[in-house]
């Protein structure tokens, strides 16, 4: 799957605040009259001011406000645990109030309380990593055996070029992109946003945004070095024509990429702190940019695939030598890069 240029996107609470789900497993304390004789037993909280005053300490002001007058115009009772959390009707109300009158931050904060108070279970993609790493590892494998085969004295007729150097140089951005995914996992992608700090949520954007310019990088060099490769292998003129114009479009196609991820918000810090709506900026049309991103994408990797089949429609290659020069084409220490965008959290 290529990029998909999808960004996080400002996450707004929706859903109700659940205001005293935790006070039906409060268990009210007394002092057994045998402890301490003329000593009077507190008088047991009432379950309504129990509830509230866990609600007030895990709610802002202004969540708390929203959550105590719903509550007070639904049909639900304070302490009816069930019926706040299923009342559609009084948790859509909520959300709306908490939209309408309070910040991101405050949201999220009610949502998680609601969320863990009516025992929601917490969505968790975070057991894809290990398919990442492995995937790199196979990359790793298959580079270091195509750098082998370059070796002068193993293949003197096919020694080390610049498309070996490209491809080289997209499997060690693929490093830092792979620990940077490590990061988001342990900070919180894939998880709920609710259950993500805010803190945690800037992290996870600022790095998705670097992920972003990598994963470019990568995409837009291996293109570069599979068309290098088919120049080194075929020597048909119309067949190098085409291929240095697919040169020129892959290398305007990277930097127009990579420019539009810097540029399509104003100032650019905006890319990952826009989420909290605190922050001043605006940004283009990032939906129309993944869609032209995307097609012009698969255009180019349609016609990399095209290319080679014409040649070896005609060449006169063994079955051997042919399924050799395929399988250079597409040697994952070159395309693995968009192959773990697979495995990833849809952070």
């Amino acid at each position: 799957m290529s990029w998909t240029r999808l960004r996080i996107a400002v996450w707004l609470a929706c859903l109700a605040v659940d205001v005293i789900a935790a006070s039906t497993s409060i268990q009210l304390t007394t002092i057994s009259n045998a402890t301490s004789p003329g000593v009077t037993s507190p008088a047991p909280l009432d379950p309504a001011a129990a509830a509230m005053e866990q609600m007030t300490a895990s709610l802002s002001p202004c969540a708390l406000n929203c959550t105590t007058r719903e509550v007070a115009k639904s049909p639900c009772n304070a302490t009816d645990f069930t019926c706040i959390c299923t009342n559609r009707l009084l948790n859509g109300n909520i959300g709306a109030c908490l939209a309408q009158h309070c910040t991101v931050t405050e949201s999220l904060q009610a949502q998680r309380y609601s969320k863990t108070s009516c025992r929601v279970p917490v969505r968790c993609n975070t057991d894809q990593g290990p398919i990442t790493w492995t995937l790199f590892s196979i990359a790793l494998v298959a580079l270091a055996a195509r750098l082998i085969s370059k070796i002068p004295s193993l293949n003197p007729a096919f020694s080390f070029g610049w498309d070996d150097w490209l491809i080289l140089a997209s499997t060690l951005a693929l490093i830092p992109a792979d620990i940077g995914s490590q990061i988001l996992i342990g900070i919180g992608l894939g998880q709920d946003i609710w259950m993500v700090s805010p803190d945690n949520i800037t992290q996870i954007l600022l790095l998705f945004f670097i992920e972003e310019l990598l994963y470019s990088f990568v995409v837009a060099v291996t293109k570069l070095s599979i068309l290098i490769f088919y120049l080194r292998l075929f020597a048909e003129t119309w067949f190098r024509v085409v291929c240095y114009v697919m040169l020129g479009v892959t290398t305007v196609y990277g930097i127009g990429q990579i420019l539009g991820i810097v540029l399509v918000c104003s100032p650019v810090s905006y890319n990952w702190t826009q989420w909290d709506g605190e922050h001043q900026g605006k940004c283009g049309n990032v939906n129309l940019m993944a869609f032209i991103n995307g097609g012009v994408n698969i255009a180019i990797d349609f016609i990399l695939f095209i290319l080679p089949v014409t040649q070896f429609i005609t060449v006169s290659w063994t079955l051997k030598k042919k399924i050799g020069g395929d399988g250079l084409e597409w040697d994952p220490a070159g395309y693995i890069g968009e192959v773990r965008r697979n495995a990833e959290s849809d952070v």
